[in-house]
């Protein structure tokens, strides 16, 4: 899983990957009682060329998550 923390102060920190778990939410998360969230997945898949892993499509997903965190004035990554 992709973690990635925000605060105001130091806005986004480093990318972490870290093994498939549980994942901490505050119980006043707005997400948990409003669904105000923002979801979007890469699909990784093995070039059969190459035997590379590789992501499909991410700048595309990347653009949507952009976007939609936009509309719904959550921080958004730097492009």
């Amino acid at each position: 899983m992709l973690e990635i923390d925000w605060s105001f102060e130091k806005g986004w920190a480093k990318p972490k990957v870290v093994p498939y778990g549980p994942i901490k939410m505050e119980t006043s998360a707005t997400a948990l009682h409003y669904g105000i969230s923002v979801h979007e997945g890469i699909s990784v898949v093995e070039n059969a060329k190459t035997g590379k892993m590789q992501g499909f499509r991410c700048q595309d997903h990347l653009d949507a998550l952009v976007v939609s965190s936009d509309h719904l004035d959550m921080p958004v990554f730097d492009k």
